[in-house]
């Protein structure tokens, strides 16, 4: 449920005296996604609930109470003790309303974003009340705690041209633009409070609560990417597989597995109609960053292993050109027809060429196979006026000058035990825009004056010039705690606009 809409629920409620109730309740609900969204848990004969104590947020637990309902009221606020804006209402309040409507109003505290505690609310609801629980009722709002991206999102309009700046190096943007290379699903289904990670791109809800999630945390843009139409091997995941880990999916040894293989057309390289439906939920001043899932480099070593790629490239490097030679062609026809979409705004690749000491293969063998790829998708990008981005992960420092001389704007990824991103920005910024570089390590075990002062500390180094958009080094990971990510964004905002 998106936006302000007029909600009407019809519930058949048996009360204590054993008669039926029909309880019709109608209110304005707003879509307010995220942590901090409080549960309403309606139980035994009746419903339970969370922090219900404005609005329909009385109301509706009166009418339970009313109808002889038992209603478990749950909330972190309670007598002298609030938890939400210094508000004074608190469960017990509401409890003794349910109670004086003829109900049982039971008040148990209860942090909604702690799940050891919502657990032990719904034990101690299925033993009190032998295991039912007829309604589970949702009425809440955000506290300044935990609002995050949600307040970023209402104090301004999101606005592309901002981050267009950061990536031009034409001109300062009027705020600190925010960008991320990537969310786990895992981290996004935290955050938002849906399912996503069990959601497929083919759920009729995937996509909304997608942009959702970059929207809620302030984004001027949505970071997106779909991989080729390449086939491979599945992994195996059974127990006891052996885990053949970079050579898991090889399916490229020989000239005849090469030509055999069924390779799509180049009119066809990727599921173009993604980035359709993506664009058909933008708000306006939203523009989708746009590109191939996985790189030139990534998918021959998808196709060929690592292993298989380094020998190769001795034993067989006739092969190893064929097969960059057909990446080139996909990834190249798919940035050309990408670009040319209005609500695509800059276009990307993420390519991961190395590891902390140096990159996988030769810098020789990266200017002989990989960055003509990239300056051909830079070109595609120029062609429309829109800016190339590239994220690549590992120790660059022997390839820098040649990733620039590809046409690249932007680059992503950084780590302070290569190189810091200030220290990229201080050698190349003139000619090359950083992106993100705050630490992820950092960001999950950090306190919050920790994070806090290592995000001012990024912004006042990197963002004078206003070239510079905030982020992490890397990307949003399962393992980050979206409570801290939420100290960075808004300690950006606070210093950054």
């Amino acid at each position: 449920m998106y936006g302000n809409d007029t909600v009407c629920y019809l519930w058949r409620v048996r009360s204590q005296k054993r008669q039926e109730h029909t309880l019709i309740v109608r209110w304005q609900i707003t879509h307010l996604p995220g942590k901090g969204v409080r549960a309403c848990s309606l139980a035994g004969k009746g419903g339970s609930g969370g922090r219900s104590h404005t609005g329909c947020g009385t109301r509706f637990p009166a009418e339970l109470g009313a109808a002889g309902a038992v209603v478990y009221c749950t909330g972190r606020s309670v007598r002298g003790k609030p938890a939400t804006d210094n508000r004074p209402e608190t469960i017990e309040e509401t409890a003794e309303i349910v109670s004086a409507r003829g109900g049982v109003g039971i008040a148990v505290q209860t942090d909604h974003t702690v799940p050891e505690q919502v657990q032990a609310l719904m034990e101690r609801v299925r033993t009190e009340q032998s295991g039912r629980l007829d309604i589970l009722v949702n009425i809440g709002r955000l506290s300044s705690e935990f609002r995050g991206g949600a307040e970023m999102r209402a104090r301004r309009q999101p606005d592309f041209e901002q981050f267009l700046k950061v990536l031009t190096r034409r001109d300062r943007p009027d705020h600190l633009p925010c960008y991320e290379h990537l969310a786990s699903p895992g981290f996004i289904a935290r955050w938002t409070g849906q399912p996503f990670d069990r959601m497929g791109m083919q759920d009729p809800a995937y996509w909304r609560v997608y942009v959702d999630f970059w929207l809620d945390m302030g984004f001027d843009c949505i970071p997106m990417e779909i991989p080729l139409n390449c086939p491979l091997p599945a992994r195996e995941t059974h127990a006891g597989a052996v885990s053949h880990e970079s050579e898991a999916t090889v399916c490229i040894r020989t000239l005849e597995d090469f030509e055999s293989y069924p390779w799509p057309p180049e009119s066809n390289p990727i599921e173009f109609r993604h980035f359709e439906t993506v664009a058909a939920l933008l708000p306006e001043g939203v523009k989708i960053v746009g590109g191939v899932c996985a790189g030139p480099y990534e998918w021959a070593t998808y196709m060929m292993g690592v292993v298989g790629l380094s020998l190769s490239l001795f034993d067989n490097p006739e092969l190893v050109t064929l097969v960059f030679e057909k990446l080139d062609s996909l990834h190249a026809s798919a940035h050309r027809q990408l670009a040319t979409m209005e609500a695509i705004g800059a276009l990307r690749q993420g390519d991961d060429l190395g590891f902390k000491t140096s990159t996988f293969l030769k810098p020789r063998d990266l200017r002989r196979h990989v960055f003509p790829i990239y300056r051909r998708l830079a070109e595609a990008a120029h062609a429309q006026n829109k800016p190339f981005i590239l994220h690549s992960c590992g120790n660059l420092k022997e390839v820098y000058e040649d990733i620039i001389a590809c046409g690249v704007d932007a680059k992503h990824s950084f780590e302070e035990t290569i190189l810091p991103v200030e220290q990229f920005k201080a050698r190349y910024g003139d000619r090359c825009t950083p992106l993100g570089g705050l630490d992820v390590d950092i960001i999950c075990r950090g306190t919050e004056e920790e994070i806090r002062r290592y995000t001012r500390q990024k912004i006042e180094q990197c963002f004078g010039d206003g070239w510079w958009a905030l982020g992490t080094g890397n990307s949003l990971t399962d393992y980050m705690p979206t409570e801290n990510y939420r100290i960075v964004l808004e300690e950006g905002q606070h210093v950054g606009g």
